[in-house]
């Protein structure tokens, strides 16, 4: 059995000790129901997002049952239902989308991030032996982008602007994984959401 979702939870719970109040997370939701389902356990404000409506119906109705409060919303890369640097987490439940480019992806989930919030992206591992068995048990699915290698994964992260790249192996399930968690730094370049809203206002 992997322990991916222990290892999201303990990257969080770092991040939620090290701030005040609970957790501002955002989860981008394609599938990975177990994850989610950890996740939605947690007492931390969640907005689950996603493009594809059967996985946010199943976070919907295990929210419910669960009776833990959650937004879920079905969005666009382009609309998503977050404030700039509203948020303190977000976890990409189970990949990217693929009508973009894997940069522009994580630049936009790194604008909803507040300076220091943490991207954490579970992935599968496609390096080495493992990966190519991994491949074969686990193969990639329609409409989902191609895997990485660990150290493309690390370059892109950066590349995106994210600092403090790190890198957790799980222990062996079905195909190994891995998740890379990186911190959103101050962003200077971009406008104050506060003041856009504002301007908009006066």
């Amino acid at each position: 059995m992997s322990d991916l979702p222990g290892i999201v939870l303990s990257a969080l719970r770092g991040r939620a000790r090290s701030g005040p109040g609970r957790l501002r997370l955002g989860v981008f939701c394609r599938g990975n129901q177990r994850l989610v389902e950890a996740l939605l356990a947690e007492p931390w404000i969640h907005v689950v997002m996603g493009d594809r409506f059967g996985p946010l119906l199943a976070a919907h109705r295990r929210a419910t049952a669960a009776a833990r409060p959650a937004i879920v919303v079905e969005m666009r890369l382009d609309a998503i239902p977050a404030r700039p640097r509203s948020l303190d987490a977000v976890v990409l439940a189970r990949g990217l989308p693929t009508r973009i480019g894997t940069r522009e992806c994580l630049e936009a989930f790194g604008r909803l991030l507040a300076p220091g919030g943490m991207l954490v992206w579970p992935h599968p591992v496609v390096d080495g032996a493992g990966g190519r068995i991994g491949r074969i048990l686990v193969p990639v699915r329609p409409g989902t982008a191609r895997p990485l290698r660990r150290h493309a994964i690390c370059a892109e992260m950066m590349a995106a602007g994210f600092g403090d790249v790190r890198q957790t192996l799980g222990r062996q399930g079905p195909a190994p994984w891995a998740v890379t968690t990186g911190r959103m730094g101050p962003r200077p370049w971009d406008p104050d959401p506060e003041q856009i809203f504002i301007r908009r206002t006066i």
